[in-house]
């Protein structure tokens, strides 16, 4: 066991992590990105496959596969959409679902960070950390698979450090299944495996079983994907999906990524650390960790923020191994409240307006209960998902043709319409149609929100 000071000032630190976790997941639940559009784009997957048995995106046009669940993210359908069956297919339900996985996620790390051998204040900072970083948050407020197929991966990592191979095996397939990147946890495990090849090589017999184990249990896992998917597999754009980076994307191309460089900063800045204290003859698991955290990101080379959330548990534990070594540890943890908080009371206050439930109902009364199709933001979406609804894109992506356009459908138009790309979408078909401003009002920011009509031009 791996023990260093313990700092009475660690625990009244601690205390205020816990507080201020009860706060962001319950009062400002649902106050991140308020209209973020993958929130309607994955949840749409799973009404579509309980209402109608669809595995295809049909909301946002992603109809070569890239989209939808043919290939991945059944297991995700399966769970958010039983879930919604019983308390309904609305924002907030699917956000609870999120967070309780990215709870679940800090909760298994923090078992994870005793396994390998580290005590339990350690392993409390680790969750703690993990609860309030960006990365993990706000993939806890987002409607997508990320957390289910983060918690299912560290899951399996878990059972693997506890030797239940065959467990393991079959947890790790089902994370993949949800989302080819949870693939990062079997790195995660060959790096443990490092740690402990001298042990391997002179029980290599016992490992050999445990090996057996483990693969008969990722083979009944790739059973289950196949019994998902097989009928999709050559029928799909997957290709599509594989284009640069997550970390690249993450700290260098969104358009507020600098505020994650003092991550990348201290995260550098730790392993220099590391490495000049020779800390890793001591703490054997870190930099395998670290390095496996990298190689996922070009085994899986996706230029998507999102994926992140995979990679960071190993920096978090390199960040908090450091700290703790260099008896920093309460300091440090008050610098990522000092880091992030501000940035989330920033946002929750620019946002204070919106009221998602009320949104949806003056959509419901303003939009015309008529049989034809709706297109629009992505988050009117859980105001219409009972209708045929198209997001914003919808025609470009599918690349629909000309003939193949209705005669007639309805468009709300939100502040989000040119980002979106939402007027450029139409702009090619507007010679095609009659349009006509139905309805138009002030939104919750004092932004104008209009209902067009588009019908056929006769003419």
């Amino acid at each position: 066991m791996i023990k260093l000071r313990e700092p009475i000032s660690l625990r009244i630190v601690l205390i205020v992590y816990f507080i201020a976790v009860v706060v962001l997941y319950t009062v400002f639940l649902g106050d991140y990105q308020t209209e973020y559009l993958d929130n309607a784009w994955t949840m749409s997957w799973a009404h579509g496959w309980w209402t109608d048995g669809e595995v295809f995106d049909q909301v946002f046009g992603y109809v070569d596969g890239d989209g939808g669940t043919a290939l991945f993210g059944r297991t995700y359908v399966f769970v958010y959409g039983a879930v919604a069956q019983v308390f309904g297919w609305t924002r907030t339900v699917g956000i609870v679902i999120s967070s309780l996985f990215t709870v679940g996620v800090a909760l298994i790390w923090f078992l994870i960070v005793q396994e390998l051998g580290y005590r339990k204040g350690l392993a409390i900072a680790a969750a703690a950390v993990m609860l309030v970083l960006e990365v993990f948050y706000a993939n806890g407020q987002k409607i997508r698979v990320d957390p289910m197929g983060l918690f299912f991966g560290s899951l399996a990592f878990l059972f693997f450090l506890r030797g239940r191979y065959f467990i393991s095996g079959i947890t790790l397939l089902v994370a993949i299944e949800i989302h080819p990147f949870a693939a990062a946890a079997g790195l995660w495990m060959l790096a443990s495996l490092w740690r402990q090849r001298e042990q391997i090589r002179l029980e290599w017999r016992d490992w050999l079983r445990h090996g057996a184990w483990f693969f008969f249990g990722a083979s009944l896992g790739i059973v289950y994907w196949l019994l998902l998917h097989y009928p999709f597999i050559g029928d799909s754009g997957v290709a599509g999906r594989f284009n640069g980076n997550a970390l690249v994307d993450y700290y260098f191309n969104r358009r507020m990524s600098w505020r994650h460089w003092p991550e990348l900063l201290l995260i550098a800045a730790a392993l220099v650390v590391f490495i000049r204290k020779k800390l890793w003859r001591q703490h054997t698991q870190v930099i395998p960790l670290v390095i496996a955290a990298l190689v996922s990101t070009l085994t899986v080379p996706r230029a998507n923020f999102h994926y992140v959330a995979y990679v960071y548990p190993a920096f978090v534990f390199l960040l908090l191994v450091v700290a703790d070594n260099i008896q920093v540890l309460p300091w440090f943890l008050i610098a990522v409240l000092i880091f992030q908080l501000p940035q989330y009371a920033w946002l929750f206050y620019t946002q204070r307006s919106y009221n998602h439930r009320a949104y949806m109902d003056e959509l419901r009364e303003r939009v015309p209960d008529e049989p034809v199709s709706i297109y629009g933001h992505p988050s009117s979406w859980f105001a219409f998902q009972d209708r045929e609804f198209r997001a914003y894109g919808y025609y470009g992506r599918s690349q629909l043709p000309e003939l193949e356009w209705p005669s007639e459908f309805l468009v709300i138009e939100n502040r989000e319409f040119e980002r979106w790309h939402g007027r450029a979408d139409l702009e090619r078909m507007k010679h095609a149609y009659d349009i006509r401003l139905l309805d138009e009002w002030a939104g919750y920011d004092d932004k104008p929100i209009r209902i067009w009509l588009y019908s056929f031009d006769v003419n």
